[in-house]
């Protein structure tokens, strides 16, 4: 006797089984470590040992990084190759400095205790700031702000032209130095230096903040006024969040010379002996890049994911270049179903997302 298919399939017995979940590996969020390498610009600058300056750099992309730090020395690198940058009259280059889809600066000597700010727009480098005194640092805000430290003193350009802001501090040489800066708005800048100073401006005056210690800050980084770090001398590392400032475990008896926020409960600071460490709101891991030379500024163009950490030998500056790593996340996925239908023609089975079982 002929039994037709649609009679097989009223007739069938439908058996359902809930499979586990499956899962998968994704990786995102903060990367939990880095690949290094070592990218040497294989020069020899004017000056000799290189190893007493702070070596600093600017990553604008992956492939475009501005690298300084020693007698006259500013270079580029395009992911591949270094180029020696063109420069007005000058001295020793301090630092160079910048923000997304803005001009870059470098900040440093015009002469015997006078000081210059460059700008790059591009294609050249120009001298945009001569002053009496060193500069040291420079910071961008996201509105193009631009603002600069030095000996004592505090330079603003809103876009019309700089213009010098009082600190209170002596200006004469080597004595209130204020050697970093840092913000997060044209109305929201920190700078530190000397003798554990901390200031900070509103858009109009400055104030002084009470840290606590007697360090020289060299470098500062934040991802906003409530996750806000500075460095400096004898493994000094402070924490600002948003009303008072408070010291983290000291790293030791080492200078620290660079800082850089990833998130809240995560900085990386580097500095003397190849020292490189981070922080997870909790206490200090280290990571060795195999070199005891001077770590200085570090950098990231992508949120971390590409680190650049400036180093200092006694015959060049050259950096490390970190690509993110990422830990694997176990994400359940949405269970699946399988009906199994049993019939006396044979078996059909059927594979589901448990949303769809209801619309067969």
């Amino acid at each position: 006797m002929r039994i037709s298919t649609l009679r097989i399939v009223r007739s069938a017995v439908a058996i359902a089984v809930l499979a586990g979940p499956m899962s998968a590996a994704r990786a995102d969020g903060t990367p939990s470590s880095w690949n290094w390498q070592l990218v040497s610009a294989g020069f020899s600058p004017d000056g000799g040992n290189v190893n007493s300056s702070l070596p600093s750099l600017f990553a604008a992309s992956t492939s475009d990084v501005y690298l300084t730090g020693c007698y006259r020395c500013l270079f580029r690198w395009n992911g591949t190759t270094f180029s020696s940058q063109t420069q007005p009259a000058g001295a020793n280059r301090y630092t160079v400095s910048g923000a997304p889809g803005s001009a870059i600066y470098s900040a440093g000597q015009q002469g015997y205790q006078s000081g210059n700010l460059l700008q790059f727009n591009g294609t050249t480098w120009t001298n945009v700031l001569t002053t009496g005194g060193e500069l040291f640092n420079t910071y961008v805000a996201p509105d193009g702000g631009v603002f600069v430290v030095g000996d004592g003193t505090f330079y603003r350009n809103t876009g019309i032209g700089f213009n010098s802001v009082n600190t209170g501090l002596s200006t004469a040489f080597n004595t209130d130095r204020l050697l970093a800066v840092t913000g997060f708005s044209s109305n929201d800048v920190f700078m530190g230096g000397y003798n554990g100073r901390i200031l900070r401006y509103d858009g109009t005056s400055i104030t002084s903040m009470n840290t606590g210690v007697n360090a020289a800050f060299v470098a500062m980084d934040g991802t906003s006024a409530s996750n806000l770090f500075a460095v400096g001398n004898n493994g000094i590392v402070m924490f600002f969040n948003g009303t008072t400032w408070t010291q983290l475990p000291s790293l030791g008896n080492v200078g620290l010379f660079g800082v850089k926020a990833l998130g809240p409960n995560d900085v990386l600071v580097s500095g003397e002996n190849g020292l490189l460490a981070r922080w997870n709101g909790v206490s200090w891991t280290t990571i060795n890049l195999g070199t005891t030379n001077r770590l200085g500024a570090i950098s990231t163009p992508d949120a971390g994911k590409t680190l650049f950490i400036a180093e200092a030998t006694y015959t060049d500056v050259r950096f490390r270049l970190g690509s993110a790593v990422f830990a694997p996340t176990t994400v359940p996925e949405p269970a699946t179903t399988v009906l199994v239908a049993l019939g006396l023609a044979g078996v059909m089975v059927v594979r589901a997302r448990r949303r769809g079982v209801g619309s067969v």
